[in-house]
């Protein structure tokens, strides 16, 4: 492929990455404070629950809620919450990184596309003018003389309740063979077929719907092995980092399913997964061993049996202060209170 044509196409993307990415920023924002709000305002704190009355298309608001929560687990409580995640901003970053990429590549792949056949082999001088999200470029090829403008854009809408998307619009304008002027707005194929009869070569027929829809699926393939890639690297790198046992389990679990994603998708795709350096078996995230388990019932039964004095610590400490007050009613439920955590506790010490 021509390298000129790449180097145009590459400084025309590269303002797009941070625009999309700070629009995806802000949007992720808006949809979390939104969460903050609905939390606050009903019983509810899991995004299924708590959004499940609503349009089908408010799956892509669970979704994206999903990696910014957490559960806290407490055993004295039979209706676990959920909580935003401390490091919520860091992932919001590392998503609105992913949205960028994927973006970019795609507007990157349809603005070459539709120049590749225009340009050629030859060499091209090129001026970009306008704005981020509306840019406007002069473009001249020095071997035909074939000179046109070509105004591309990044269309993004960001609904609340839906998956984002973005549209590319790319427009010819002001095609000219030297002095000679071809037309004010001229379509894709026919700054096509002017140029290739300008060097001499025969026009290609146009694909047919099959072939485009072939060719586009190839490059949906290819857009979800990477981003499978990217959830198996993110995924290893999260197991590693794991603070404690539990953590690590549910960390485990994450990542061989991306790990599994990735294989299928290979299957899926016609690749042999055993060709894929990603899914070496030294690199894998390894099975949980029994000590693995016992490691984890350990740190349960810690962990459960902190809790459970703390409540007995908790519930002893009502006890002291009712009796000194004397408040005999709210002293009778207190005593219950403690025989119950004392219960419970030797229970958990047995």
């Amino acid at each position: 492929m021509n390298k000129a044509l790449i180097n145009l196409v590459e400084k025309i993307a590269e303002p797009f990455w941070t625009e999309v990415r700070e629009n995806y920023l802000v949007h992720q924002c808006n949809l979390l404070e939104q969460y903050r709000k609905d939390v606050a305002e009903k019983i509810h704190t899991d995004p299924w629950k708590l959004y499940k009355n609503q349009l089908s298309s408010s799956d892509y608001l669970r979704n994206i809620l999903y990696p910014l929560i957490e559960k806290t687990s407490n055993s004295c409580m039979p209706d676990v919450p959920y909580r935003v995640k401390a490091d919520v901003e860091a992932i919001m970053e590392r998503m609105a990184d992913r949205s960028a990429d994927e973006t970019v590549a795609s507007f990157k792949d349809k603005l070459l596309t539709k120049l590749e056949g225009i340009i050629g082999k030859g060499s091209v001088e090129c001026e970009i003018t306008g704005n981020l999200g509306r840019n406007y470029i002069q473009v001249k090829l020095t071997d035909t003389g074939l000179q046109f403008g070509v105004l591309s854009q990044i269309v993004s809408v960001w609904p609340w309740n839906a998956t984002p998307h973005h549209r590319y619009p790319t427009t010819f304008h002001e095609v000219k063979v030297g002095n000679d002027v071809k037309g004010a707005k001229l379509s894709e194929r026919e700054v096509k077929t002017l140029a290739y009869t300008l060097r001499g070569e025969e026009v290609p027929k146009d694909l047919t719907t099959e072939q485009k829809r072939e060719k586009s699926k190839g490059t949906r393939q290819e857009r979800s092995l990477e981003a499978a890639r990217k959830d198996v690297v993110s995924g290893r790198k999260s197991f590693a980092n794991a603070k404690d046992p539990d953590e690590k389990r549910w960390k485990r679990i994450s990542g061989k399913q991306q790990e599994t994603r990735l294989r299928n998708l290979l299957k899926k795709y016609g690749q042999d997964p055993a060709t894929e350096s990603l899914m070496a078996k030294d690199l894998m995230i390894p099975r949980q061993t029994k000590a693995d388990h016992d490691e984890l019932v350990t740190w349960k039964r810690d962990k459960e049996l902190k809790a459970a004095r703390e409540r007995v610590e908790w519930a002893q400490d009502s006890v002291d202060r009712f009796t000194k007050e004397d408040d005999a009613k709210n002293l009778e439920w207190a005593q219950k209170d403690l025989e119950r955590a004392q219960k419970t506790l030797a229970g958990l010490e047995a």
